[in-house]
Formats: structure tokens, C-alpha cells, sequence
């Protein structure tokens, strides 16, 4: 960062060293910013679940339930019980999928087209909520994420405008 300062001002061409240096130290800056410090958001808040897994819970009728029915309906296929291996399924413990119904896990598996329900009222409105819950999961995550970016992007304008403070405070120095 004090390159570009001290770059600028020992220049005889600089009509203003000041404003020149300042320019290019926020310049400086903010490239590198760009690059090292771009937040990434997290678009789910839900634990990660196969696809293998989630097709074993839908082939198994598990969307309603939690992980805790799975080893008892599927302990004979060897297939689904490798791709439940790495799952936490115990309660107080972090990451665990404990007491999350698998529609919400697996929501491309589990969750059907409301439509086939036609005819049937409670089917379409059971349907249905599942769908908002999921939305309402998403909503959250994606509201989380943007906390913690803006949380991200106040820290470096702060630290911008500490550096900017400095750079006027201190001025170019005279040759």
C-alpha cells in the first residue's frame, strides 16, 4: 500500500501528488480486497445429504420421517446403509440431522408436484406446507448469509476509511 503513496509523490508529473497517491492507494486496496476477501454466501443452513441417501429415503418412504428411522428400514441394503454412514443423527450434537424431516432434506426427492394430490384436500394442503417450510428454510439461510456478508463488507469499509483517514492525515511527503 505505501508503494503506490510513495510511487505517486516522487513523481514530477503528478499535477496533485496528493489526490494522485490517495487514488491510487484506494485503488490498491480495493483490487486486493477483491481479491483475497470476496464473501461467499451459503445458500442452504440445512446439513448436506447425499443423493444416494436422499434416493434410499424416498425408495423407502422416509420423507416424513427423521434420520432416526433410517438404520431399522434400511439395515439390509448395504447401498443405502454406505451412503448413511457419515450422517450424525444424535441430538445436542453439532451437524446433526437429528429431528429434520427428510422433505427437507431431500426436497428434490421427497417433495412432489401438489397437483396429484387433486381430489385428495388434506394430501395437497400436507403438500403444500411441506413446500413453504422448505422456501421458509431457504429464506432463513439466505437471509443469514447476507447478514454475514454485509457484516463482511462493513469491516472493510471501515478499514478503507481508517486508511484513508491515515493517508490524509500524514499527506505526501515534501522532496
Amino acid at each position: 500500500m505505501f508503494f503506490g503513496k510513495k510511487f505517486c509523490c516522487k513523481s514530477k508529473f503528478c499535477p496533485n501528488p496528493f489526490f494522485v497517491c490517495s487514488i491510487l492507494f484506494l485503488e490498491v486496496r480495493f483490487s486486493v480486497l477483491a481479491q483475497t476477501s470476496a464473501p461467499v454466501a451459503e445458500t442452504t443452513s440445512m446439513p448436506e445429504v447425499s443423493s444416494d441417501m436422499c434416493k434410499c429415503v424416498a425408495d423407502a418412504g422416509l420423507c416424513e420421517q427423521s434420520c432416526d428411522a433410517y438404520a431399522p428400514a434400511l439395515s439390509t441394503n448395504q447401498q443405502c446403509m454406505d451412503a448413511f454412514v457419515n450422517v450424525v443423527c444424535k441430538e445436542g450434537v453439532d451437524g446433526t440431522f437429528f429431528g429434520t424431516p427428510y422433505y427437507m432434506l431431500c426436497p428434490n426427492q421427497c417433495l412432489s408436484d401438489c397437483l396429484q394430490h387433486s381430489g385428495d384436500d388434506e394430501a395437497t394442503i400436507r403438500c403444500l406446507k411441506r413446500r413453504v417450510d422448505v422456501l421458509e428454510g431457504r429464506v432463513d439461510a439466505n437471509d443469514a448469509a447476507v447478514s454475514r456478508m454485509e457484516g463482511n463488507v462493513t469491516d472493510q469499509c471501515q478499514a478503507v476509511n481508517l486508511d484513508v483517514e491515515k493517508i490524509l492525515k500524514a499527506g505526501c511527503p515534501k522532496n
